[in-house]
C-alpha cells in the first residue's frame, strides 16, 4: 500500500480541506491488504457482544438476536455469531458495526497509521461496518469527529450534505436535530473498493448499502480541540493566580482573570507544555517483529520496510518522547530517524548507502530503535512530523 501522503499533499489537506470540506481520493487505498478473509477469521473470533460488537435493523437488536454463548466455562461471558441468524439479518437490510477493530487486525491498524501520519494526529481509531443491502441502519446525520472512510470490500452509495452546525464537539450529536439536514445532497457517489473519503465532522451524509456486500472502516481522528487546551490552561496554569482562586461571588477581579487567561492562552510557550503534555500521553502499538525479538546473537537481521511510531517526537538536539518516557536520541540515530520519516517503507540497505555506515552499526541502532518503539517493521503505524 502506498503511503496515504503520497496520494495525498499534507500541507494541501490541512490548508484546504481539513475541518473545511470534504475530499474523495478514489483508489487511494487499492493497495491494501485486508481480505474478505480476514473479515471472516475476525467476525469467528471476536466477543459478539456489546460494546465490540452491534448488530442494527430499525435501531440496535439486542445480541440474543444474532448470537449465543461460546459454552466456554473460561469464557462464560463471551458469545460467537450464529452463521445462520447472522445471515438472515443481513439479507434483511441489517448493518454490523465492529468497534475498534484496528486492534484486531494489523492491516486495518496499517490505515490508521496513514491518516495519523497525515494529520499529525492521534489517536485514530476505526470501526467496520458489513452490510449486504437494505435501506440502511443510521439515516441521515452527522459525527461528532472527523472520518476517513476506507472501502475494503464491495461498495455503498454516500449522499453527503451541508453541515448546519459546524465542528460540532463529542457532545453536541444530530439526534434531535435530523429534522434540520438540507433536503438536497452536495455530493451523491459510489464509494467503491480502494477508495477512501475524508469526511470533516458536523457534514450531514448517509451511507446507503448496495446489493453486494460491502464492508468499510470508519477512522474517527479524535484531534485536541482549541477548548481541549483552553481547559487544560484553566486546570494547570490559571490556578497560580491569586484573582483566579477567588470565591466567583463579589469578585471584583473577574475581567483581571479573564485578561490573564487570554495572555496564556497567546503565550507560545505555554502552548508548547500543552503539546508537550499531549506527547507525553500518545502510546504506540506496534507490530511484533519476531525476528527482532529473538536472540540477537543468532539473529540475522532481514532488512525489513522501516516505519516510526507514532510517539517519537524529538524535544531537542538529543532527546526525544517515547511512549510517555523521555529517552536519549543520539546524531546517528536522529539520521536514521530523518530518513525513515521522510521516505516511511525504506529499507535498511538504502540507509546504509545513505549514510555511508556499514551494515552491522546500522543494524544495532536499528534494533535500538525498535526495541525502543520509535520504529517499526512491516506495518506502518504513524509518524509524527518533528
Amino acid at each position: 500500500m502506498r503511503p496515504l501522503s503520497t496520494q495525498c499533499n499534507r500541507q494541501e489537506f490541512l490548508s484546504d480541506y481539513f475541518e473545511k470540506q470534504p475530499l474523495l481520493l478514489k483508489g487511494a487505498a487499492l493497495g491494501s491488504s485486508f481480505s474478505i478473509h480476514d473479515l471472516e477469521s475476525i467476525l469467528h473470533s471476536i466477543n459478539a457482544k456489546p460494546p465490540r460488537v452491534n448488530v442494527f435493523l430499525n435501531g440496535p437488536l439486542h445480541w440474543s438476536y444474532y448470537a449465543q454463548s461460546r459454552g466456554d466455562p473460561d469464557t462464560a461471558s463471551e458469545c460467537r455469531f450464529e452463521s445462520g441468524k447472522l445471515r438472515d439479518l443481513l439479507n434483511q437490510g441489517a448493518t454490523v458495526s465492529l468497534d475498534k477493530i484496528h486492534q484486531l487486525s494489523p492491516a486495518i491498524a496499517a490505515h490508521c497509521g496513514e491518516v495519523s501520519a497525515l494529520l499529525d494526529q492521534s489517536p485514530v481509531v476505526a470501526n467496520g461496518y458489513l452490510c449486504m443491502g437494505g435501506e440502511g441502519s443510521f439515516g441521515a446525520h452527522w459525527d461528532t469527529h472527523d472520518v476517513f472512510a476506507v472501502q475494503l470490500i464491495g461498495r455503498k452509495r454516500w449522499q453527503v450534505f451541508e453541515p448546519t452546525y459546524p465542528l460540532p464537539l463529542n457532545f453536541q450529536s444530530s439526534h434531535m436535530q435530523k429534522d434540520r439536514c438540507p433536503a438536497t445532497p452536495l455530493m451523491d457517489f459510489i464509494l467503491e473498493k480502494g477508495d477512501i473519503f475524508y469526511l470533516p465532522r458536523g457534514w450531514w451524509h448517509e451511507a446507503q448499502p448496495l446489493t453486494d456486500t460491502s464492508f468499510h472502516i470508519s477512522i474517527g481522528v479524535h484531534s485536541q480541540k482549541a477548548i481541549d487546551f483552553a481547559s487544560w490552561v484553566c486546570e494547570v496554569k490559571l490556578p497560580a493566580h491569586i484573582c483566579a482562586r477567588k470565591t466567583f461571588q463579589n469578585n471584583g477581579k473577574l475581567r483581571e482573570v479573564g485578561e490573564i487567561l487570554s495572555d496564556l492562552i497567546a503565550d507560545p510557550t505555554v502552548q508548547g507544555e500543552y503539546l508537550l503534555s499531549i506527547q507525553k500521553q500518545r502510546r504506540s502499538s506496534s507490530p511484533f517483529d519476531l525476528s527482532y525479538l529473538s536472540n540477537q546473537s543468532e539473529k540475522q537481521f532481514q532488512d525489513p520496510p522501516l516505519y516510526l511510531n507514532s510517539t517519537y517526537f524529538k524535544i531537542d538536539d538529543d532527546t526525544a518522547i517515547v511512549n510517555g518516557n523521555i529517552v536519549g536520541i543520539d546524531k546517528d540515530a536522529d539520521n536514521v530517524l530523518k530518513i525513515v520519516r521522510d521516505n516511511p517503507g525504506i529499507r535498511a540497505v538504502k540507509i546504509c548507502g545513505m549514510l555511508g555506515i556499514g551494515g552491522r552499526d546500522l543494524d544495532f541502532y536499528i534494533s535500538s530503535l525498535i526495541g525502543a518503539d520509535i520504529l517499526n517493521t512491516g506495518i506502518p503505524d504513524v509518524t509524527n512530523k518533528k
